[in-house]
């Protein structure tokens, strides 16, 4: 299984190789086997047809008939989101968001994304102390679960590995009780 790492907007290139690394040692610890793989394209929030290429790049590597993780940070959760919906030949088998702008509603209609249930299970992080995308505005209104850290937007998780290490070990719970309740 392949798990995709969606990286934001700010993610600076230093502060993304911290931050990522811990969440790619905790998500292979939680899912032994697995390979995880960052992808990062440089766009800001107003750039929407970047975004959809980005978009249309992500598709067009991952959809090959691969049982899928994508776990998204930041406007990186909303690209997750649309290419999960997106997959044809993949099959999506968790997605996770990290301090994502889900009630952006601008956002979410340049991007087509219409809030609802899928058949796979989504679980969403907020930052209560995220002053970029305020914990109210990361919650997906259909996930399976939501939780809030006691996080900012990008600097408590580059500092301190405990998130990733929490974030992957939620994922894994939700990946797990996906298999027993179907």
């Amino acid at each position: 299984m392949k798990i995709i790492g969606i990286v934001g907007v700010w993610d600076k290139a230093d502060e993304r190789l911290l931050f990522w690394q811990y969440l790619k040692e905790s998500f292979e610890k939680e899912f032994p086997g697995s390979e995880f793989i960052t992808e990062h394209e440089y766009y800001m929030f107003w750039e929407i047809r970047k975004i959809k290429e980005f978009i249309t790049r992500i598709i067009a590597t991952y959809d090959n008939g691969e049982e899928l993780i994508f776990v998204g940070h930041s406007l990186g959760g909303l690209v997750a989101l649309v290419s999960a919906i997106r997959l044809k030949n993949s099959k999506m088998r968790l997605l996770v968001t990290i301090n994502s702008p889900h009630a952006v509603v601008p956002l979410r209609k340049a991007l087509g994304i219409v809030p609802r249930k899928f058949d796979f299970p989504v679980l969403s992080f907020a930052g209560m102390f995220d002053v970029i995308v305020p914990f109210f505005v990361s919650k997906y209104k259909y996930a399976t679960k939501h939780k809030i850290l006691k996080s900012a937007h990008l600097l408590s998780y580059v500092r301190d590995a405990r998130f990733s290490k929490q974030i992957a070990e939620e994922s894994w719970q939700i990946y797990n009780s996906s298999f027993v309740s179907h």
